[in-house]
């Protein structure tokens, strides 16, 4: 009886230990995965500006935005950026709304970061709405809405909301659940290891 007692302790205590480690193993990814979506917006930016520039030829829109990436003047370059291009001044607000969520330990709590993203996600510009839905869903940690999600074919951030679907599926000890969530990730996917991480940890807990 004593061995019986000492051993279900020490698999609570494993079991605690691995929960424990997730959950600063994914809380150190997320950060990472908000990163890697500031990059994505600055490629999309940098992109976004060369191809306006060749189309309009427009050379006070490119030196205010190297100038207000430089931290100069940043106000009135802003104001030249949303007068003569709606878009990336859009673009930009959404990537400063990233930025505050990134430097946040948690932003789920956060009404006005939290309206600025669902603002961003009713935006009639598709790659805004597309950003801005998977980051609300994640920071509110909407399971549901981020299924919703990578379920669509326009989805630019698919495997960061099956991640995120999964790591909350695994919070819930719904193990299997979370095992059919992450095979959605393609093997060529950059994030392939942190979704065969995910997989092995679901393994080794059951």
């Amino acid at each position: 009886m004593a061995n019986e007692i000492n051993t279900t302790s020490q698999d609570s205590q494993s079991v605690f230990d691995r929960l424990y480690f997730l959950e600063h193993f994914y809380l150190k990814h997320k950060f990472k995965i908000f990163g890697l979506i500031g990059l994505i917006i600055a490629g999309i930016i940098a992109f976004f500006v060369v191809s306006y520039l060749e189309e309009q030829k427009v050379i006070a829109v490119n030196e205010a935005y190297f100038d207000y990436q430089q931290g100069i003047n940043k106000k009135e370059n802003l104001k030249v950026i949303s007068e003569s291009n709606p878009k990336l001044y859009k673009l930009i607000q959404l990537s400063e709304t990233l930025d505050q969520i990134e430097e946040l330990e948690s932003a789920k709590d956060n009404a006005e970061l939290i309206a600025k993203l669902d603002k961003f996600s009713k935006d009639q510009d598709w790659l805004i709405s597309d950003i801005a839905t998977y980051s609300e869903a994640s920071i509110k940690e909407d399971y549901k809405a981020l299924n919703d999600y990578s379920y669509r074919e326009s989805s630019l951030l698919k495997d960061f909301a099956v991640l995120t679907e999964a790591y909350g599926l695994i919070k819930e000890n719904k193990i299997q659940e979370a095992h059919n969530r992450l095979s959605f990730v393609e093997a060529d996917s950059k994030l392939k290891n942190i979704a065969d991480y995910l997989m092995h940890y679901g393994i080794t807990s059951n």
